[in-house]
């Protein structure tokens, strides 16, 4: 398998499939910051992820003040 450069990556909405993309994503080295508005998918994503955030994502202030708009633009 082909070494990926690690990227961050933001990974909106928490519930099962974006729980799997950020643990995939984790463990292929990707810093994962995850957010729902949902507390405990929050509480669940938190030991996996760098940085898990109770957000609501129709939050378009919220997005901007975590730089959401600038995610993955760096290797």
């Amino acid at each position: 398998m082909a070494r990926t450069t690690s990227r961050q990556v933001l990974v909106i909405g928490l519930g099962k499939f974006g729980l799997t993309v950020a643990a995939d994503l984790t463990r292929q080295g990707h810093e994962v910051l995850g957010i729902d508005i949902d507390a405990d998918a929050v509480a669940e994503a938190a030991p996996f992820c760098a940085q898990a955030l109770e957000l609501d994502a129709n939050d378009e202030g919220a997005l901007r003040d975590i730089g959401a708009k600038d995610f993955g633009d760096k290797p």
